[in-house]
C-alpha cells in the first residue's frame, strides 16, 4: 500500500467510479466501449496502491478482504479487462456477473459511506 486514504473516501471511490465501471460493462455488453475496459484496468492497478498487502499474523474480517482483493478480485478485473479489450470475447454469464457486481458494489458502499459518515457521528 502506497497510499492510506479515509475509509469513506473509499467507500465513495467504489460508489461512484467501481460500481458504475462494472454496471456499464454488464449492461452493455458487447456495445461497451473500449475505454470502459482500459478504466477497469486503470481501477485494478490501484488494488497494490491502496488495499494494504494482508498480514498474516493477525487475521481478522479487514485481512479476509485485503486477502479477496489481491487473490480474487485483482485477477477477476485484469482478466475481464484483457477479454474485454483485446479478445472482446465475453461470455454473456460474464455480463451479468459484472452487472450483479456493480449493483452489490454500489449497495454496499453506500451503505458503509452512509454508516460511516452519518451514524458514526452521532
Amino acid at each position: 500500500m502506497l497510499i492510506r486514504l479515509p475509509i469513506h473516501i473509499i467507500n465513495l471511490i467504489h460508489v461512484f467510479i467501481i460500481s458504475s465501471i462494472l454496471v456499464y460493462i454488464g449492461y452493455n455488453q458487447t456495445l461497451a466501449d473500449d475505454n470502459s475496459y482500459l478504466a477497469l484496468l486503470i481501477a485494478a492497478s490501484f488494488i497494490p496502491i491502496l488495499v494494504p498487502i494482508p498480514s498474516l499474523e493477525n487475521i481478522s474480517g479487514m485481512t479476509a478482504i485485503q486477502i479477496f482483493h489481491y487473490l480474487v478480485i485483482l485477477p477477476f478485473l485484469i482478466y475481464v479487462s484483457y477479454m474485454g479489450y483485446v479478445e472482446r470475447n465475453l461470455g454473456d454469464a460474464s455480463y451479468t456477473t459484472l452487472f450483479i457486481t456493480g449493483i452489490i458494489v454500489f449497495t454496499y458502499h453506500a451503505i458503509r459511506f452512509l454508516y460511516h459518515t452519518v451514524l458514526a457521528s452521532n
